[in-house]
């Protein structure tokens, strides 16, 4: 049950390590294919997806989710955010340390916000930090803040996007992106997809915003060094088999503002990336 006496917990440290197997598997899940062997194959480096950033933390975010006694079947992925401190090297032995940074309540529904900082095991040098934004369907009403909504620019008056590109997802990438951890049955089973109001199992948030990632990135001409955050908004479920399009818009400062829609033009992310010249 959600509290605002929850804001400011601190979880024990999570240890944790990666090698090159791991990174390549996420690539795979996120529709990495022959085409983009830097990030597939350790001839090439090989180089690192920078929302690779999701998976080290994910076992801390999902054992906070448990500990605070949430139902999955209630529980919604809405808003994820990274900040890279440097390039993701392609195997290291981590630690997490994870704080409850906010609890909000918006009447009927209630959001978990945990900040995670995962830094290198037995150091203060901090990788990368990650900001999960957890909504928690029917969990709201117990008077806490609502906190205030991200504002984001006006799609209607947007400038031509600076980038444009179109993935296919395959009917099994869900089963394929479980495998870096998430292993939520709204994901592939169809009876639990159903108890949770969904027509079949949905792809994993993590896994869209692994695609729209990648967009970013293939913007850069794939130059990690120059992706230096992306926040985003799930708007809409996305189901395996369709098509996600990912459109870039230049804004001031370095930003730029992603939109994510469907084939039908349904959008189901929107968020901005921070790059660096």
């Amino acid at each position: 049950m959600l509290s605002s006496d929850l804001e400011g917990r601190t979880l024990a440290p999570f240890s944790c390590s990666y090698t090159d197997k791991d990174i390549f598997l996420y690539a795979l899940s996120v529709g990495c294919g022959v085409d983009e062997l830097d990030f597939l194959y350790e001839g090439r480096g090989p180089k690192v997806l920078p929302t690779f950033a999701v998976v080290p933390p994910f076992p801390t975010l999902f054992g906070t989710v448990l500990k605070l006694g949430l139902d999955l079947k209630k529980v919604v992925h809405g808003e994820q955010e990274i900040i890279l401190h440097g390039p993701i090297p392609p195997q290291a032995n981590l630690e997490n340390h994870a704080t409850v940074s906010a609890i909000k309540d918006t009447g009927k529904h209630g959001i978990l916000e945990v900040t995670v900082r995962t830094c290198y095991e037995d150091t203060e040098d901090c990788l990368f930090t990650t900001i999960w934004t957890i909504l928690v369907r029917g969990e709201g009403g117990f008077g806490g803040d609502p906190g205030e909504k991200r504002k984001l620019p006006d799609i209607q008056v947007l400038d031509r996007p600076i980038f444009h590109y179109e993935f296919v997802v395959p009917e099994h990438q869900a089963l394929l992106y479980r495998l870096n951890g998430d292993r939520n049955p709204l994901h592939a089973d169809p009876d639990f997809a159903k108890m949770a109001r969904f027509e079949k199992p949905i792809l994993h948030g993590l896994c869209t915003y692994g695609y729209t990632g990648r967009a970013v990135l293939a913007h850069l001409d794939n130059e990690v060094d120059r992706f230096q955050s992306l926040w985003s908004r799930f708007t809409a479920p996305v189901f395996p088999g369709e098509t996600l399009i990912v459109e870039g818009f230049e804004q001031p400062e370095g930003k730029i503002f992603v939109r994510t829609h469907n084939g039908t033009n349904q959008q189901v992310l929107v968020g901005e990336a921070q790059i660096s010249e």
